[in-house]
């Protein structure tokens, strides 16, 4: 299959290693692959070849929490080694349902040990790596694509400490911003008589927009 996609100019990525250590991170890393994930029972041999070739880990602490697995990745070795760390959601039904990435960063934190410095690029700067997008994405820096999430926090490893819906204020994709439903309910409130919300039914349960605001509803304020 990885002859196939070379031979078509696909980059190759590979769940490796999770369950038992099959040396498949060292088969993709032959590859040049982009990444290898989950990792939970990697060796060495299989750090150094992904260092050589370049192979981002990525690190999948949904699927490591839901399996009620007790089999650490090894941090320590791929820190030791260089090689890159991402963190992701591995969001799929059957080992890991979720798609909420903030609670990944907790959870990279407080079950693999990552530092708050070490999972905040592992979903920026080393996630777009795994992606084949560092090129354009991953770092806020002239000549990249403003797709950016601005957050009400005092300092990036507020980011990993709270557990649930965190304070995202505003999206933005390709430099403009996009309006959320979550943004607009962790919003603060409006100063008494500033504005008066529409009595309109809330889809998500069929009582007035006012009374869902006040119970931190995620439904849009502009009527959406």
């Amino acid at each position: 299959m990885f002859d196939a996609a070379r031979a078509h100019g696909l980059p190759v990525k590979l769940h490796a290693e999770q369950l038992s250590n099959q040396h498949g991170a060292a088969l993709a890393a032959e590859f040049g692959a982009l990444s290898a994930d989950h990792l939970e029972h990697l060796d060495e041999a299989g750090a150094i070849a992904m260092a050589r070739a370049g192979t981002v880990a990525v690190l999948l602490p949904g699927a490591y929490y839901f399996l009620r697995d007790t089999h650490l990745p090894p941090i320590e070795l791929l820190r030791r080694h260089g090689v890159a760390m991402a963190v992701s959601t591995d969001c799929n039904p059957g080992t890991s349902p979720t798609t909420h990435l903030p609670l990944m960063l907790n959870m990279a934190c407080t079950l693999f040990r990552l530092t708050p410095a070490e999972a905040l690029l592992g979903v920026t700067r080393h996630a777009a790596r795994a992606l084949g997008l560092q090129a354009t994405h991953g770092t806020v820096e002239v000549g990249k694509l403003a797709d950016l999430s601005l957050w009400n926090v005092d300092q990036p490893a507020a980011l990993a400490y709270e557990i649930g819906a965190g304070a995202l204020r505003a999206r933005f994709k390709n430099g403009v911003q996009h309006p959320l439903a979550v943004a607009a309910a962790l919003a603060p409130p409006d100063p008494a008589g500033s504005r008066t919300v529409p009595s309109r039914p809330c889809r998500c349960s069929g009582t007035s927009r006012a009374a869902a605001r006040a119970r931190r509803c995620p439904v849009r304020r502009n009527g959406a």
